[in-house]
């Protein structure tokens, strides 16, 4: 359900309504708010949700519209009661039920919707992942940027997509072990970061404010290993970079205004590991002090932005 505050002073009414229905809302501006046979039209062409509250203190009305078929429904307070948020959210509330229970009109005083084009869109995210190694101790919880490209789709239809993934800039892992130095031994550390890059293709279906999809990575690792000695002091470091490919699904909902709140959870296989060993009292044949995962469980939560091209 869509929220309209036609004035500053309703807004609060509004935030106040969303609390009191059974159903989601998205709050939306539009010029149209007072027109409401304009505001139908603009609702019926553009907005996923099925119904429309518009709220107005400074008017001292509020407003149900049944977009599909035109049915609109006005209900008139006294001023003292449009001042007060909560007034205004429960008339707003009982009308609502009225508009929904209503038969639908048998032939709608609306012309038919203006067929739309579907369009393509841009998105950005920004998020958190969490990895979680099915082998190996490594475990990371690091920044997750995203940018992508949604091809266009008509509504209800599939939609395919193409986009990049950045991770990284996540804590050292760190562990301790003994450094085979000129001097002798000493005790030291392993500090272990990495940073991902990765190309995600994906399909998926839109209804209304939810977006399901499914995709595959195809990306690339550049992994560091820094030896220190306990005084901090780096007398090592190792750099690789490898491949690896990954799937998954992800869960997208609409905010308004272009964001979107994105759940992701998926699988990531490394084909290549390194493993590293301690000093002189581990060596070769000893257990390492530090094994890369051959897999891993991801989970990602990001807010996200789109924009049409």
């Amino acid at each position: 359900m869509a929220v309209l505050a036609a004035s500053p002073e309703s807004r609060a009414a509004a935030e106040r309504l969303a609390a009191q229905i059974d159903l989601p809302t998205i709050p939306r501006e539009s010029p149209r708010a007072r027109d409401l046979r304009a505001l139908v039209r603009e609702a019926r062409d553009g907005y996923p949700e099925t119904l429309v509250v518009v709220l107005d203190a400074e008017r001292a009305t509020v407003s149900a519209l049944r977009p599909r078929d035109g049915t609109i429904g006005s209900r008139a307070l006294s001023p003292a009661a449009a001042r007060e948020p909560y007034a205004l959210a429960l008339a707003a509330a009982e009308l609502l039920e009225l508009v929904r229970a209503a038969p639908l009109a048998e032939a709608a005083s609306l012309p038919p919707p203006t067929p739309r084009s579907p369009t393509s869109s841009v998105s950005v995210t920004l998020g958190v992942q969490q990895s979680t190694g099915s082998s190996g101790p490594l475990a990371q919880l690091a920044p997750s940027v995203g940018l992508g490209i949604i091809g266009p789709a008509a509504p209800g239809a599939a939609f395919f997509g193409v986009g990049l993934v950045a991770t990284g800039l996540g804590p050292e892992r760190r562990q301790p072990l003994a450094l085979s130095l000129p001097g002798g031994e000493v005790e030291g550390e392993l500090a272990y970061t990495r940073e991902e890059l990765s190309l995600r293709p994906r399909v998926g279906l839109r209804d209304g404010p939810v977006a399901l999809s499914a995709f595959f990575d195809l990306g690339g690792l550049r992994a560091t290993a820094r030896a220190r000695e306990a005084g901090g002091r780096e007398v090592l470091e190792d750099r690789r970079i490898t491949a690896w490919v990954g799937a998954g699904g992800e869960l997208g909902y609409s905010l308004g205004a272009g964001f979107s709140l994105d759940l992701a959870a998926g699988l990531a296989i490394f084909p290549s590991i390194s493993r590293y060993f301690p000093g002189p009292r581990g060596g070769a044949d000893g257990a390492p002090s530090l094994e890369e995962n051959g897999a891993e469980a991801r989970a990602r939560v990001a807010i996200g932005w789109a924009a049409s091209l």
